[in-house]
């Protein structure tokens, strides 16, 4: 049987790092990393997919896959704490395929028409291409 919905998305990811350095007295050293996921929008992806940057940074890619790895460098400075943040984005191609415009996408609330899915920390977007309705109906 054939899908009503099929094509190709775009799935967005990206994370947050924040980085904490210290240095004290006698030559020892701290360091630390959290990271934290940042909550993309349906633009916010679509700019990632168009311009292949994390921000002002540019990802590399392979094929459709794109990341950049933004990991802050520690730096030390005696008797100092230093504070970073940096970014980790991801893109990468995402099928879209469900047997109608009514059925759901990705075991989640989604539908084809939304033309978005938010899932956990990532963003899944698409466009009308694929949706495939067909105008006619079938007459008995």
């Amino acid at each position: 049987m054939a899908h009503e919905v099929h094509g190709v998305g775009y799935e967005c990811t990206k994370i947050g790092i924040r980085m904490k350095a210290v240095q004290f007295l006698f030559g020892g050293t701290d360091l630390s990393y959290k990271e934290f996921p940042i909550k993309l929008s349906n633009m916010k992806c679509k700019l990632m997919v168009e311009s292949r940057k994390c921000g002002e940074n540019a990802m590399v890619c392979e094929e459709n896959k794109c990341e950049f790895n933004g990991k802050p460098e520690p730096s030390y400075s005696i008797w100092s704490e230093t504070r970073e943040v940096g970014y980790y984005c991801k893109i990468q191609p995402k099928m879209i395929e469900a047997r109608n415009i009514t059925s759901r996408l990705f075991n989640s609330p989604c539908l084809a028409t939304d033309l978005s899915c938010t899932l956990g920390h990532k963003i899944v977007i698409w466009n009308e291409t694929v949706i495939h309705k067909c105008a006619y109906s079938k007459m008995s």
